[in-house]
Protein backbone atom coordinates (compact mmCIF):
# COMPACT_ATOMS: atom_id res chain seq x y z
CA UNK A 1 0.00 0.00 0.00
CA UNK A 2 0.97 3.50 -0.71
CA UNK A 3 0.73 6.96 0.82
CA UNK A 4 -3.07 8.08 1.11
CA UNK A 5 -4.78 11.57 1.76
CA UNK A 6 -5.14 9.88 5.05
CA UNK A 7 -2.33 9.14 6.39
CA UNK A 8 -0.84 12.99 5.74
CA UNK A 9 -3.35 14.18 7.70
CA UNK A 10 -2.63 11.84 10.67
CA UNK A 11 1.08 13.39 10.47
CA UNK A 12 0.04 16.63 10.14
CA UNK A 13 -2.98 16.49 13.52
CA UNK A 14 0.24 14.85 15.30
CA UNK A 15 2.40 17.90 15.31
CA UNK A 16 0.90 20.80 16.76
CA UNK A 17 -0.33 23.65 14.95
CA UNK A 18 0.68 21.87 11.84
CA UNK A 19 -2.61 20.88 10.24
CA UNK A 20 -4.06 23.19 7.85
CA UNK A 21 -3.39 25.66 4.85
CA UNK A 22 -0.89 23.50 2.97
CA UNK A 23 0.24 24.45 -0.22
CA UNK A 24 -1.69 21.99 -2.13
CA UNK A 25 -4.48 19.52 -1.33
CA UNK A 26 -3.19 16.14 0.99
CA UNK A 27 -4.16 13.70 -2.18
CA UNK A 28 -1.48 15.90 -4.40
CA UNK A 29 0.83 15.77 -0.98
CA UNK A 30 0.25 11.99 -1.12
CA UNK A 31 1.01 10.99 -4.63
CA UNK A 32 3.68 13.55 -4.76
CA UNK A 33 5.61 12.02 -1.42
CA UNK A 34 5.33 8.65 -2.97
CA UNK A 35 6.43 9.30 -6.51
CA UNK A 36 9.58 11.27 -4.36
CA UNK A 37 10.34 8.01 -2.53
CA UNK A 38 9.97 6.19 -5.59
CA UNK A 39 12.87 7.90 -7.21
CA UNK A 40 15.00 6.65 -3.99
CA UNK A 41 18.00 4.19 -4.34
CA UNK A 42 17.39 0.31 -4.20
CA UNK A 43 17.34 -0.31 -0.38
CA UNK A 44 14.99 1.77 1.01
CA UNK A 45 13.55 1.40 4.29
CA UNK A 46 10.81 3.27 6.64
CA UNK A 47 13.28 5.01 8.37
CA UNK A 48 14.81 6.41 5.22
CA UNK A 49 11.42 7.44 4.04
CA UNK A 50 10.14 8.52 7.43
CA UNK A 51 13.60 10.74 7.18
CA UNK A 52 13.69 11.95 3.84
CA UNK A 53 9.21 13.36 4.91
CA UNK A 54 10.20 14.83 7.96
CA UNK A 55 12.65 17.09 6.23
CA UNK A 56 10.51 17.73 3.50
CA UNK A 57 7.87 18.58 6.32
CA UNK A 58 10.10 20.90 8.58
CA UNK A 59 11.87 22.49 5.99
CA UNK A 60 8.49 23.70 4.36
CA UNK A 61 6.68 24.59 7.40
CA UNK A 62 4.41 21.71 7.21
CA UNK A 63 4.15 21.74 3.49
CA UNK A 64 2.70 25.06 3.76
CA UNK A 65 5.21 26.86 1.45
CA UNK A 66 7.96 26.06 -1.68
CA UNK A 67 9.39 30.06 -1.11
CA UNK A 68 11.64 30.80 2.46
CA UNK A 69 9.74 33.88 3.73
CA UNK A 70 13.00 36.03 3.62
CA UNK A 71 13.61 37.48 0.22
CA UNK A 72 16.69 38.97 1.18
CA UNK A 73 19.19 37.00 2.27
CA UNK A 74 22.76 37.12 0.94
CA UNK A 75 22.08 34.87 -1.65
CA UNK A 76 19.19 36.28 -2.95
CA UNK A 77 17.40 36.27 -4.97
CA UNK A 78 18.39 32.45 -5.15
CA UNK A 79 16.76 32.21 -2.17
CA UNK A 80 15.27 28.46 -0.53
CA UNK A 81 12.76 27.29 -2.82
CA UNK A 82 11.53 23.79 -3.21
CA UNK A 83 10.12 21.68 -0.10
CA UNK A 84 13.70 21.33 0.30
CA UNK A 85 14.57 24.75 0.31
CA UNK A 86 17.50 24.67 -2.56
CA UNK A 87 19.15 27.64 -2.22
CA UNK A 88 22.08 29.53 -4.04
CA UNK A 89 22.92 29.92 -7.41
CA UNK A 90 24.99 26.89 -8.00
CA UNK A 91 22.08 24.71 -6.88
CA UNK A 92 20.40 26.22 -9.00
CA UNK A 93 22.23 25.73 -11.79
CA UNK A 94 22.75 22.01 -11.04
CA UNK A 95 19.41 21.17 -9.80
CA UNK A 96 18.26 22.86 -13.55
CA UNK A 97 21.07 20.54 -15.17
CA UNK A 98 19.60 17.55 -13.35
CA UNK A 99 15.91 18.04 -14.55
CA UNK A 100 17.15 19.01 -18.50
CA UNK A 101 19.28 15.47 -18.35
CA UNK A 102 15.65 14.12 -17.08
CA UNK A 103 13.93 15.63 -20.00
CA UNK A 104 11.67 17.93 -17.38
CA UNK A 105 13.22 21.18 -18.44
CA UNK A 106 14.43 22.06 -22.17
CA UNK A 107 16.70 24.96 -20.51
CA UNK A 108 18.98 23.92 -18.03
CA UNK A 109 19.73 27.44 -17.00
CA UNK A 110 15.60 27.86 -16.52
CA UNK A 111 15.96 27.90 -12.40
CA UNK A 112 19.09 30.48 -12.91
CA UNK A 113 17.43 33.17 -15.38
CA UNK A 114 13.97 33.33 -13.64
CA UNK A 115 14.85 32.23 -10.18
CA UNK A 116 10.92 32.17 -9.05
CA UNK A 117 9.82 29.34 -11.55
CA UNK A 118 11.58 26.94 -8.62
CA UNK A 119 9.09 27.86 -6.27
CA UNK A 120 6.20 26.10 -8.10
CA UNK A 121 4.63 23.39 -6.96
CA UNK A 122 5.88 20.86 -9.68
CA UNK A 123 9.12 21.17 -7.97
CA UNK A 124 8.38 20.98 -4.74
CA UNK A 125 9.64 17.23 -4.24
CA UNK A 126 11.55 16.99 -6.82
CA UNK A 127 14.28 19.25 -4.99
CA UNK A 128 14.25 16.80 -2.25
CA UNK A 129 15.34 14.24 -4.66
CA UNK A 130 17.92 15.72 -6.72
CA UNK A 131 19.20 17.06 -3.01
CA UNK A 132 19.22 13.61 -1.36
CA UNK A 133 20.69 12.22 -4.19
CA UNK A 134 23.29 14.71 -4.51
CA UNK A 135 24.53 14.60 -1.11
CA UNK A 136 24.21 10.89 -0.48
CA UNK A 137 21.85 11.33 2.48
CA UNK A 138 19.51 8.27 1.79
CA UNK A 139 22.44 5.86 3.11
CA UNK A 140 22.31 7.55 6.53
CA UNK A 141 18.36 7.46 6.41
CA UNK A 142 18.23 3.86 5.71
CA UNK A 143 20.07 2.44 8.55
CA UNK A 144 17.95 4.87 10.64
CA UNK A 145 20.73 7.54 11.67
CA UNK A 146 18.01 10.41 11.77
CA UNK A 147 20.29 12.51 13.04
CA UNK A 148 22.98 12.59 10.50
CA UNK A 149 20.54 13.15 7.73
CA UNK A 150 19.49 16.47 9.19
CA UNK A 151 22.66 17.49 10.10
CA UNK A 152 23.63 16.91 6.12
CA UNK A 153 20.39 19.11 5.20
CA UNK A 154 20.89 21.64 8.33
CA UNK A 155 24.89 21.80 8.59
CA UNK A 156 26.00 20.81 5.08
CA UNK A 157 27.90 17.75 6.71
CA UNK A 158 26.45 14.85 8.20
CA UNK A 159 29.41 14.39 10.54
CA UNK A 160 29.60 17.37 11.94
CA UNK A 161 28.91 17.18 15.96
CA UNK A 162 26.45 20.63 16.13
CA UNK A 163 23.01 20.26 16.51
CA UNK A 164 20.69 20.98 14.04
CA UNK A 165 17.89 24.16 14.09
CA UNK A 166 15.01 22.68 15.05
CA UNK A 167 16.36 19.16 16.08
CA UNK A 168 13.20 18.61 18.33
CA UNK A 169 10.64 19.25 15.93
CA UNK A 170 12.56 17.65 13.38
CA UNK A 171 12.48 14.76 15.87
CA UNK A 172 9.06 15.10 16.35
CA UNK A 173 8.12 14.99 12.19
CA UNK A 174 9.76 11.75 11.92
CA UNK A 175 8.71 9.95 15.17
CA UNK A 176 5.05 10.83 13.30
CA UNK A 177 6.08 9.25 9.88
CA UNK A 178 7.43 6.35 11.75
CA UNK A 179 3.80 5.42 12.53
CA UNK A 180 2.70 5.05 8.87
CA UNK A 181 4.82 2.15 9.09
CA UNK A 182 5.32 0.17 5.75
CA UNK A 183 2.64 2.00 4.31
CA UNK A 184 5.21 4.66 3.82
CA UNK A 185 6.83 2.43 1.51
CA UNK A 186 5.75 2.99 -2.37
CA UNK A 187 4.30 -0.21 -4.60
CA UNK A 188 4.13 -0.93 -7.79
CA UNK A 189 0.98 -3.13 -7.34
CA UNK A 190 -2.37 -2.21 -9.20
CA UNK A 191 -4.55 -0.77 -6.60
CA UNK A 192 -8.25 -2.67 -7.48
CA UNK A 193 -10.90 -0.01 -8.39
CA UNK A 194 -13.79 0.02 -6.64
CA UNK A 195 -16.63 0.84 -8.66
CA UNK A 196 -19.67 2.61 -7.34
CA UNK A 197 -22.66 0.23 -7.36
CA UNK A 198 -24.49 2.18 -10.42
CA UNK A 199 -21.35 4.36 -12.41
CA UNK A 200 -20.90 5.73 -15.47
CA UNK A 201 -23.33 5.93 -17.84
CA UNK A 202 -25.45 3.83 -16.25
CA UNK A 203 -25.51 6.28 -13.07
CA UNK A 204 -25.95 9.01 -15.58
CA UNK A 205 -28.94 7.40 -17.03
CA UNK A 206 -30.50 6.79 -13.47
CA UNK A 207 -29.76 10.25 -12.79
CA UNK A 208 -31.47 11.93 -16.35
CA UNK A 209 -34.08 9.60 -15.62
CA UNK A 210 -35.30 10.94 -12.09
CA UNK A 211 -35.90 14.29 -13.78
CA UNK A 212 -38.74 15.75 -13.02
CA UNK A 213 -39.53 14.15 -9.84
CA UNK A 214 -40.26 15.60 -7.09
CA UNK A 215 -37.58 16.04 -3.90
CA UNK A 216 -36.62 17.35 -0.59
CA UNK A 217 -35.56 21.36 -1.46
CA UNK A 218 -31.74 21.33 -0.87
CA UNK A 219 -31.12 18.08 -0.34
CA UNK A 220 -28.72 17.52 -3.78
CA UNK A 221 -26.02 15.77 -2.06
CA UNK A 222 -28.52 13.35 -0.97
CA UNK A 223 -29.22 12.54 -4.53
CA UNK A 224 -26.04 12.46 -5.45
CA UNK A 225 -25.36 9.96 -3.10
CA UNK A 226 -28.42 8.12 -4.02
CA UNK A 227 -27.68 8.33 -7.89
CA UNK A 228 -24.53 6.15 -7.37
CA UNK A 229 -25.27 4.23 -4.05
CA UNK A 230 -22.24 5.23 -2.77
CA UNK A 231 -23.55 5.98 0.94
CA UNK A 232 -23.53 9.23 2.97
CA UNK A 233 -20.02 11.21 3.27
CA UNK A 234 -21.04 12.36 6.73
CA UNK A 235 -20.27 15.90 8.14
CA UNK A 236 -16.37 15.55 7.16
CA UNK A 237 -15.31 19.26 8.07
CA UNK A 238 -17.49 18.85 11.48
CA UNK A 239 -20.05 21.97 10.73
CA UNK A 240 -22.78 20.14 12.37
CA UNK A 241 -24.10 19.84 8.35
CA UNK A 242 -23.59 16.77 5.75
CA UNK A 243 -23.64 18.56 2.70
CA UNK A 244 -21.73 19.46 -0.27
CA UNK A 245 -19.00 20.92 1.25
CA UNK A 246 -18.58 17.59 2.84
CA UNK A 247 -18.93 15.98 -0.50
CA UNK A 248 -16.37 17.73 -2.09
CA UNK A 249 -14.14 18.30 0.58
CA UNK A 250 -13.76 14.47 1.47
CA UNK A 251 -13.30 13.29 -2.30
CA UNK A 252 -10.42 16.03 -2.56
CA UNK A 253 -8.68 14.26 0.38
CA UNK A 254 -9.98 10.64 0.12
CA UNK A 255 -10.77 10.45 -3.34
CA UNK A 256 -9.64 12.01 -7.07
CA UNK A 257 -10.74 15.49 -8.16
CA UNK A 258 -10.51 17.44 -11.40
CA UNK A 259 -10.49 20.87 -9.67
CA UNK A 260 -12.14 23.82 -11.97
CA UNK A 261 -8.65 25.64 -13.01
CA UNK A 262 -8.11 22.19 -14.76
CA UNK A 263 -11.50 20.99 -16.38
CA UNK A 264 -11.96 20.64 -19.71
CA UNK A 265 -15.92 20.96 -20.51
CA UNK A 266 -15.90 19.15 -23.46
CA UNK A 267 -14.05 15.88 -21.74
CA UNK A 268 -16.21 15.55 -18.65
CA UNK A 269 -16.97 11.68 -18.39
CA UNK A 270 -20.59 10.46 -17.66
CA UNK A 271 -20.95 9.90 -13.77
CA UNK A 272 -19.26 12.06 -12.17
CA UNK A 273 -20.42 14.21 -9.19
CA UNK A 274 -20.21 18.15 -9.40
CA UNK A 275 -19.73 20.63 -6.47
CA UNK A 276 -20.04 23.78 -5.88
CA UNK A 277 -18.93 25.90 -2.70
CA UNK A 278 -20.78 28.89 -1.22
CA UNK A 279 -24.20 29.64 -0.87
CA UNK A 280 -26.00 31.72 1.92
CA UNK A 281 -25.37 29.15 4.49
CA UNK A 282 -22.06 27.71 3.17
CA UNK A 283 -23.76 24.15 1.80
CA UNK A 284 -22.12 24.21 -1.68
CA UNK A 285 -24.22 22.45 -3.93
CA UNK A 286 -23.64 18.78 -5.60
CA UNK A 287 -24.74 17.29 -9.25
CA UNK A 288 -24.76 14.23 -11.24
CA UNK A 289 -22.94 15.06 -14.48
CA UNK A 290 -24.64 13.31 -17.82
CA UNK A 291 -21.15 13.98 -19.71
CA UNK A 292 -20.09 17.12 -21.09
CA UNK A 293 -21.72 20.34 -19.82
CA UNK A 294 -25.03 19.02 -18.73
CA UNK A 295 -26.10 18.19 -15.44
CA UNK A 296 -28.56 16.84 -13.12
CA UNK A 297 -29.25 19.13 -9.99
CA UNK A 298 -31.89 19.28 -7.88
CA UNK A 299 -33.89 22.38 -7.82
CA UNK A 300 -32.60 23.21 -10.93
CA UNK A 301 -33.72 23.20 -14.54
CA UNK A 302 -32.40 25.02 -18.13
CA UNK A 303 -35.36 27.82 -17.43
CA UNK A 304 -33.81 28.25 -13.92
CA UNK A 305 -34.50 27.50 -10.13
CA UNK A 306 -37.71 25.16 -9.72
CA UNK A 307 -37.02 24.38 -5.80
CA UNK A 308 -38.68 20.48 -4.76
CA UNK A 309 -38.26 19.07 -8.11
CA UNK A 310 -35.21 17.24 -10.13
CA UNK A 311 -34.12 19.33 -13.29
CA UNK A 312 -31.65 18.98 -16.14
CA UNK A 313 -29.54 21.98 -17.54
CA UNK A 314 -26.45 23.55 -17.60
CA UNK A 315 -23.51 23.38 -15.79
CA UNK A 316 -23.55 27.08 -15.37
CA UNK A 317 -26.62 27.55 -14.09
CA UNK A 318 -25.82 27.28 -10.35
CA UNK A 319 -23.74 30.32 -10.46
CA UNK A 320 -25.69 32.21 -12.89
CA UNK A 321 -28.71 31.74 -10.31
CA UNK A 322 -27.47 30.80 -6.71
CA UNK A 323 -23.77 32.23 -7.57
CA UNK A 324 -22.31 29.13 -6.24
CA UNK A 325 -18.75 28.98 -7.01
CA UNK A 326 -17.73 25.65 -9.14
CA UNK A 327 -15.13 23.47 -7.51
CA UNK A 328 -14.90 20.98 -10.18
CA UNK A 329 -15.91 16.94 -10.19
CA UNK A 330 -14.86 14.21 -8.35
CA UNK A 331 -14.16 11.11 -10.48
CA UNK A 332 -13.72 9.03 -7.29
CA UNK A 333 -15.53 10.59 -4.49
CA UNK A 334 -15.00 10.71 -0.75
CA UNK A 335 -15.65 7.24 0.22
CA UNK A 336 -13.08 5.84 -2.65
CA UNK A 337 -15.79 5.01 -5.22
CA UNK A 338 -14.96 5.14 -8.71
CA UNK A 339 -17.78 6.87 -10.47
CA UNK A 340 -17.28 6.57 -14.09
CA UNK A 341 -16.71 3.36 -16.17
CA UNK A 342 -13.03 2.83 -16.41
CA UNK A 343 -11.99 2.39 -19.78
CA UNK A 344 -12.93 6.66 -19.51
CA UNK A 345 -10.66 7.66 -17.15
CA UNK A 346 -8.91 10.21 -19.28
CA UNK A 347 -5.17 10.83 -17.47
CA UNK A 348 -4.51 13.89 -19.74
CA UNK A 349 -6.79 15.30 -17.38
CA UNK A 350 -4.24 15.42 -14.76
CA UNK A 351 -1.03 16.45 -16.79
CA UNK A 352 0.37 19.52 -16.45
CA UNK A 353 -0.22 22.56 -19.66
CA UNK A 354 2.68 24.98 -19.65
CA UNK A 355 1.83 28.18 -21.52
CA UNK A 356 3.99 28.23 -23.69
CA UNK A 357 2.88 24.54 -25.25
CA UNK A 358 -0.78 25.96 -25.57
CA UNK A 359 0.45 29.75 -26.77
CA UNK A 360 2.36 27.81 -29.41
CA UNK A 361 -1.21 25.56 -29.81
CA UNK A 362 -3.49 28.36 -30.47
CA UNK A 363 -1.25 30.65 -31.85
CA UNK A 364 -1.13 29.21 -35.50
CA UNK A 365 -5.31 28.86 -35.72
CA UNK A 366 -5.59 32.43 -34.39
CA UNK A 367 -3.22 33.55 -37.09
CA UNK A 368 -4.90 31.56 -39.67
CA UNK A 369 -8.37 32.76 -38.69
CA UNK A 370 -7.86 36.53 -38.51
CA UNK A 371 -6.00 39.04 -40.74
CA UNK A 372 -5.94 41.84 -38.23
CA UNK A 373 -7.97 41.71 -35.04
CA UNK A 374 -7.81 44.84 -32.47
CA UNK A 375 -9.05 41.91 -29.42
CA UNK A 376 -6.29 39.50 -30.13
CA UNK A 377 -4.66 40.10 -26.87
CA UNK A 378 -8.10 38.51 -25.03
CA UNK A 379 -8.49 35.95 -27.40
CA UNK A 380 -5.15 33.96 -26.65
CA UNK A 381 -5.82 34.98 -22.95
CA UNK A 382 -9.23 33.45 -23.36
CA UNK A 383 -8.18 30.26 -25.08
CA UNK A 384 -4.71 29.81 -23.02
CA UNK A 385 -7.68 30.14 -19.76
CA UNK A 386 -9.78 27.63 -20.99
CA UNK A 387 -7.38 25.19 -23.18
CA UNK A 388 -10.50 25.54 -25.37
CA UNK A 389 -9.04 25.11 -29.17
CA UNK A 390 -8.39 23.94 -32.67
CA UNK A 391 -4.69 23.25 -32.48
CA UNK A 392 -3.51 23.32 -36.40
CA UNK A 393 -6.46 26.00 -37.65
CA UNK A 394 -10.10 26.43 -37.49
CA UNK A 395 -12.21 28.43 -35.03
CA UNK A 396 -11.84 29.23 -31.21
CA UNK A 397 -15.11 28.44 -28.81
CA UNK A 398 -14.78 30.99 -25.24
CA UNK A 399 -16.16 28.83 -22.33
CA UNK A 400 -19.34 31.16 -21.75
CA UNK A 401 -18.11 31.61 -17.90
CA UNK A 402 -15.17 33.39 -19.03
CA UNK A 403 -17.01 35.60 -22.00
CA UNK A 404 -16.58 39.07 -20.46
CA UNK A 405 -13.53 38.63 -18.98
CA UNK A 406 -11.18 41.55 -19.58
CA UNK A 407 -7.58 40.65 -21.07
CA UNK A 408 -5.38 42.09 -18.49
CA UNK A 409 -7.91 40.57 -15.84
CA UNK A 410 -7.40 37.35 -18.18
CA UNK A 411 -3.96 37.29 -18.25
CA UNK A 412 -4.00 37.92 -14.31
CA UNK A 413 -5.86 35.14 -13.67
CA UNK A 414 -3.92 32.85 -15.74
CA UNK A 415 -1.05 34.23 -13.31
CA UNK A 416 -2.87 32.95 -10.47
CA UNK A 417 -2.88 28.92 -11.64
CA UNK A 418 0.85 28.91 -11.50
CA UNK A 419 0.54 25.75 -9.82
CA UNK A 420 -0.56 23.90 -13.27
CA UNK A 421 0.46 26.73 -15.83
CA UNK A 422 4.62 26.90 -15.36
CA UNK A 423 4.73 30.19 -17.72
CA UNK A 424 3.19 32.71 -15.66
CA UNK A 425 2.14 36.77 -16.40
CA UNK A 426 5.19 37.71 -18.01
CA UNK A 427 5.95 35.15 -20.47
CA UNK A 428 2.62 35.18 -21.68
CA UNK A 429 2.31 39.23 -21.81
CA UNK A 430 5.80 38.73 -23.92
CA UNK A 431 4.62 36.11 -25.86
CA UNK A 432 1.64 38.50 -27.04
CA UNK A 433 3.51 41.06 -27.79
CA UNK A 434 5.62 39.72 -29.76
CA UNK A 435 2.43 38.36 -31.62
CA UNK A 436 1.52 41.92 -31.72
CA UNK A 437 4.34 43.04 -33.71
CA UNK A 438 4.18 40.36 -36.10
CA UNK A 439 3.08 40.44 -40.04
CA UNK A 440 -0.35 39.04 -40.15
CA UNK A 441 -0.61 36.63 -43.44
CA UNK A 442 -3.17 37.52 -46.00
CA UNK A 443 -6.62 36.04 -45.63
CA UNK A 444 -7.17 32.95 -48.10
CA UNK A 445 -9.63 33.57 -51.00
CA UNK A 446 -13.29 32.88 -50.68
CA UNK A 447 -14.59 29.19 -51.76
CA UNK A 448 -16.19 29.85 -55.51
CA UNK A 449 -19.56 31.16 -54.81
CA UNK A 450 -19.04 31.99 -51.64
Amino acid sequence: MALTAKHVEQVLRAIPGAYGRQVTSLAVLASGADAALSTAPEGLTVKGAAAFLATMAQESASFRVTEEYAKNGRYAPFIGRTFEMVTWKDNYAAFGKWCSERGLLSDPDTFVDSPKKLAEIRWAWLGGVWFWRKNGIWAYGNRGDFLATQRAVNLGNPTSSATPNGISARRAWYDAWLKIGDDLLPTTEEVPVKLAPRHGKALAAYARGRVGDSYGIAWCQKFTNECGQTGSVGDYDGDAAADAEDGWKKAVANGRVVKAADVKYDQIPPGVYHYWTGGSSDHGHAAVGLGGRRIVSTDMTDSGPRYGRIGECDITMPRVHWGLTYAGYALVEGNGYTLIDPPEVQEDQFAMTTTSEVVKAVVPALITAMKADDDLLHKIAQAVLDEDYVPNGGALTANPDNENVAPKTAIHQLGDKSNRIEAKVDALTAAVEALGAAPFPDPAPPAPGA
